[in-house]
Formats: C-alpha cells, sequence, structure tokens
C-alpha cells in the first residue's frame, strides 16, 4: 500500500475513502480521549460530576479562541495543496516554512489570551457560579498548551494536503494514550481535579506537535521542514491568510454562535450543562465521522484545481458529499436511539442530566445528513479557491439566524429544546445557497482558477 494518496491521478471513491478513514479515526481517538477527561474526572475527582460539567462548559468557548487559527493552518493546507498539484516545488517550501513559523507566533498569542482572560470570558458566558472557579482553573491550565496544539493542527493539514492522513492518525493515537494515562495519574492518584485534566492535555499536545515536527523535518520531498529556513515568505502569507482566515472566520462564527448557545444553556443551571456537556460530546462522534470527508472534499478539490483537472474536481466535492450524506444518515439516528444508554458513561448518578443531554441529541443526531451535504460542500467552495462566499453564506445563516432565534424565538419559549432547533435549521440554510453557487457558477469558478494560476504564473517568471 502507497503511503500517500495521489489525488490527482486514479479512481476517486477509494481513494476518497482511504484518505477519509485516517481522519476519522483520528477524530474519533481525540472525541474518545476528550470523553475520558470527563469520565475520569466525573469518576474520580473529589468534585465530581461538578468538575465534568466545568470541562464541558468550556468546549464552546475554547472552539471560539482556537478556530480560527486552525481556519489559517487549514488555509496553509488548501495552499500547500493546490502547489503539490502545480508541482511547484519552490511554492510548496515556502508555504510550509512560512506556515509552521505562522502557527508559533500566533500560538503564543492564543496562550496569552487564554490565560489572563479566562475570567472575563466565562463571566460574559454566564457561567454558573457552582463552576466558575473549577472551569476557570481548567481554561488557565488548557492554554498553557495553545501554541503546541497550532503547531500540531498546522503541520497535520501540510501532511494531508500531500496525501499523507495516515501519520496525524499515529500522533493523536500515541498523544491520546499518553492523555489518558496522565488524567489517571494527575486525577486518580495525586488528586489535582481538573487542573489535572488540563494539564494532561496541555502536556499531550505538546507531545503531539513534537511528533508532527519530526515528521516534517523527515520528509524527502518540498514539504520538508528545515528549521533555519523558517520565516515569512510575504508572497506565500497572503494566499494562507486569503484562504485560511475566511474559513477561520467562518468556523469563528459558528464558535459565536455556539458560546451564545452555550450562554443560554448555563443559565438553565449545573444539571442542564452538565447533561448537554455529556450529549456533546457523544454527538460529535457522528459529526467527527462525516468530517472525513470534509477533509477530502477540500484536500481532493484543491489538488486537482492546482492540476486544472477540473471536471476531477467537481466529482471530489460530490462523492464526498455522498460519503459524508451516507454516514450521517446511517449512525446519527442510531446514535440517537442508544443516547439514553451511551449518556451512563459519562453521567452515571443522575437520570435528569441524562435526559437534557438526550434532548439536545434529538435536535442534531436526526439532521445530521443536512450537515454533512452542507460541510462537503463548503469546503469543496474553499477548495475551488471560493473563500469569502461560504464565510458570508455562514455569517446570516449561522452567526445571525441563531442569535435571532436566540433573541426572539428563545425569549417567548424559554425552554432548552427550542435553543437546540436553531442548529438544523441554519444548517439547511446555509446548504440551500451553496448548492446553487456550484452548480450554476461553475464555467466561473474555473475562469477565476485559470486567471489565478496565470497571474501567480507570471509573478514567477518576472
Amino acid at each position: 500500500m502507497r503511503k500517500y494518496v495521489d489525488m490527482t491521478e486514479g479512481r476517486l471513491l477509494p481513494k476518497i475513502i482511504r484518505f477519509a478513514i485516517p481522519i476519522i479515526l483520528s477524530g474519533m481517538l481525540q472525541l474518545a480521549f476528550n470523553a475520558a477527561d470527563l469520565i475520569v474526572v466525573s469518576r474520580f475527582s473529589q468534585s465530581g460530576s461538578a468538575a465534568a460539567g466545568a470541562v464541558g462548559v468550556n468546549s464552546s468557548l475554547i472552539n471560539l479562541l482556537v478556530n480560527f487559527f486552525i481556519g489559517i493552518g487549514s488555509g496553509a493546507g488548501i495552499v500547500t495543496a493546490r502547489a503539490i498539484g502545480e508541482k511547484n516545488n519552490k511554492k510548496i517550501s515556502e508555504t510550509v516554512h512560512t506556515a509552521m513559523l505562522l502557527a508559533f507566533i500566533a500560538g503564543l498569542g492564543l496562550t496569552a489570551v487564554g490565560m489572563f482572560g479566562s475570567g472575563l470570558f466565562l463571566t460574559w458566558m454566564k457561567t454558573p457560579q457552582d463552576l466558575f472557579k473549577l472551569a476557570s482553573t481548567y481554561l488557565r491550565i488548557y492554554f498553557t498548551g495553545a501554541t503546541a496544539s497550532l503547531i500540531y493542527n498546522f503541520g497535520a493539514a501540510i501532511l494531508r494536503a500531500s496525501g499523507d492522513s495516515r501519520r496525524p492518525l499515529i500522533f493523536i493515537t500515541l498523544a491520546g494514550i499518553l492523555n489518558v494515562i496522565l488524567n489517571l495519574v494527575f486525577v486518580a492518584v495525586f488528586k489535582l481535579d481538573v487542573a489535572g485534566v488540563a494539564l494532561a492535555t496541555a502536556i499531550s499536545n505538546v507531545f503531539s506537535a513534537a511528533l508532527v515536527l519530526l515528521a516534517l523535518k523527515n520528509r524527502e520531498d518540498a514539504t520538508r521542514l528545515y528549521f533555519g529556513d523558517l520565516r515569512i515568505h510575504k508572497d506565500r502569507l497572503w494566499p494562507i491568510l486569503k484562504s485560511g482566515a475566511m474559513l477561520g472566520v467562518a468556523d469563528m462564527l459558528f464558535s459565536i454562535a455556539n458560546v451564545s448557545i452555550q450562554t443560554e444553556v448555563n443559565g438553565f443551571g449545573e444539571k442542564v450543562v452538565s447533561g448537554v456537556a455529556a450529549g456533546t460530546n457523544l454527538e460529535s462522534f457522528v459529526h467527527t465521522a462525516m468530517s472525513g470527508f470534509t477533509f477530502s472534499s477540500l484536500n481532493f478539490t484543491a489538488q486537482n484545481m492546482g492540476a486544472r483537472k477540473y471536471d476531477r474536481a467537481k466529482k471530489s466535492i460530490f462523492l464526498s458529499m455522498l460519503c459524508a450524506v451516507a454516514v450521517g444518515g446511517v449512525f446519527g439516528p442510531l446514535v440517537y436511539h442508544f443516547s439514553p444508554q451511551l449518556l451512563k458513561i459519562y453521567i452515571a448518578d443522575d437520570p435528569e442530566k441524562i435526559t437534557y443531554g438526550v434532548i439536545k441529541m434529538a435536535y442534531i443526531c436526526r439532521f445530521y445528513v443536512i450537515l454533512g451535504v452542507q460541510n462537503t460542500i463548503s469546503s469543496g467552495m474553499r477548495g475551488l479557491g471560493m473563500n469569502k462566499t461560504p464565510t458570508a453564506i455562514a455569517v446570516l445563516t449561522v452567526c445571525v439566524f441563531r442569535l435571532i432565534w436566540i433573541h426572539t424565538v428563545f425569549q417567548i419559549y424559554h425552554t432548552p429544546d427550542v435553543i437546540y432547533m436553531s442548529i438544523p435549521i441554519s444548517w439547511f440554510l446555509a446548504l440551500v445557497p451553496e448548492v446553487l453557487i456550484v452548480l450554476i457558477g461553475w464555467k466561473r469558478i474555473v475562469a477565476s482558477n485559470e486567471r489565478t494560476l496565470a497571474k501567480e504564473n507570471a509573478g514567477a517568471k518576472e
């Protein structure tokens, strides 16, 4: 079996599946290890389920602060994939070195913001007082590993862009095993409570970053990393930011909407917060399974656009979408059906909390097919070189719509299920214009890519 997937040649469907499976497994393992955080802290800490709630209440806030920069990392992956499709080694190398230095700089800033702003952020989110101190402790320690987290994510995006989705799986597996071991040592043995869980996560992030740097350093192609060559190449920085900033903004908008939802959930008290935290982790397994094909859509489309194989790029989006729909259509309803039993793994001591977890999953898991279509098309659009359009759609259909919903419908019908109802509706509202734009505007997309490549090649000759 070849180590890397050649995205521009051969049968598409088997390669899309082969590329996606390691990404899916990586995401599943990350979620399993996150679940281990909740389970260990719930069962072995002195604070019990309150500690699990404190860990869970931070998830949407962490995503808000981190996702913009992870979007930039994905932008680096897009630019790398297009350069690989063009077979432009100079452009590939400059992209890699610019991206990895950018990850380090951005990570230091993110660490400072997360550590020093934790109390303020949690206050804005109306975090229940019985969770506030624990949540603040977790957040400050967690962000000590933020720089390492960005280095891993940028590096993994570059590896995937080159067709290597296997090694990020290996790295996250090893880091996750380390995380679980440290969780048990810090929480069960040394009784460090949520601080122990956060510390274990930070250390495992450093470990995964070291592995991805070593992998890039040992590459034998143009993506090889030379630490002495780390510098910001201005002509590579702009395409990375152009592709990644829009993706990062879109991810942030999703996170802002989710933080707004979490803020309202926090107002219902600790039992609702803990139940929803467990439900969110559980339903994320289905989301992650679909996300493997989101990455396929992004990377296959970007490489084939760089290689000017437009029919293959379009087919990559369609096949990735079908795979995501199949996963969401089968596993979403299945996980929801068994959710009362599965949630007991997280919260075995309180049926009321399980009920609140099930309520959220009812509105998410059963409609994951819509999200599968929407995400693969949106990612495919970015691989096609369209950055502003999917971001604008996300602004209107996710951020603005959900905020309007919270301040209108939710104020009238003030129950948790009314909040969650807005999520699948927003997915559908985003899906419709994205499908129409790709189908109707395909010729314009191809023409735009030809102009971009011609401009870049002319600049390189000069």
